[in-house]
């Protein structure tokens, strides 16, 4: 889901924003982000399988979680797209399934 759907749709959201594909690649991380990767990083390296688990358990499933309470609070929103994303099938199975 990450390449295919997650990737698509946050490139999107910026681009509508105006933030260019080039832009946004060009972007340099934020200290916190680059912490957060490279230990999810670092856990898929060093650990085992469920190591990797659970260093992205929160994201994954956190974002499952707040999109699908979305899909019922939210109403007409600009968020709409993402709010689907995550709070549709696709992300819910993903989520059931982790």
């Amino acid at each position: 889901m990450l390449l295919h759907v997650e990737m698509a749709l946050h490139v999107r959201v910026c681009e509508e924003a105006g933030i260019s594909r080039e832009e946004l690649e060009a972007t340099q991380e934020a200290p916190e982000n680059l912490a957060y990767t490279r230990y999810v990083l670092e856990a898929g390296y060093s650990g085992d399988y469920l190591s990797l688990l659970a260093a992205l358990a929160p994201c994954a499933l956190g974002y499952g979680e707040i999109g699908a309470r979305l899909m019922v609070e939210a109403g007409d929103t600009p968020y709409r797209d993402w709010i689907e994303t995550y709070g549709g099938e696709e992300c819910q199975k993903a989520c059931r399934d982790f």
